[in-house]
């Protein structure tokens, strides 16, 4: 894959390591909602860079079985219905485990899913009644950051 120009939304300090799983938007309106609403006080940052993926998990196409195929040899526990919960999801966020893409958060699926060669996953996010597309992964070294905005100047 090429490199692609993409926007994080971040409480971070300026050239801080990033905690992973990382979440990259191809927009920086959508990195400016994380800026706002993820980071303390609402006064996140917006970092623009470079990210060079090798092996990305489509789940925008196609992937949803693979992906769960990965979290299953990882270990990780969830049920899909009558709706997909996973109790293991809030054990490693916020989040109240009834999303899926949010098992990116259990530390197990990230090593699992770097067994499998992925180091990359594109999805759909839920955010409010949005749903951008955005990248997450989990090695910050594929990440370049080359500007920093504020949120709104975008």
């Amino acid at each position: 894959l090429a490199e692609i120009k993409v926007f994080h939304g971040t409480g971070a300090p300026v050239g801080a390591k990033l905690k992973p799983p990382i979440f990259v938007a191809l927009d920086p309106g959508t990195a400016g909602w994380y800026a706002v609403e993820r980071a303390p006080e609402g006064k996140g940052k917006i970092w623009v860079g470079d990210f060079e993926p090798k092996k990305t998990l489509d789940l925008v196409r196609h992937g949803r079985e693979e992906f769960l195929e990965i979290a299953t040899k990882a270990g990780i526990k969830y049920t899909e219905y009558p709706y997909f919960q996973c109790d293991e999801i809030e054990q490693h966020s916020s989040y109240d485990g009834s999303n899926y893409l949010d098992m990116v958060y259990v530390p197990k699926f990230a090593v699992q899913f770097k067994k499998e060669g992925y180091d990359s996953i594109r999805a759909y996010d839920v955010l409010g009644n949005e749903e951008p597309m955005v990248y997450i992964f989990f090695d910050p070294s594929l990440f370049k950051v080359t500007d920093v905005q504020e949120p709104g100047d975008e």
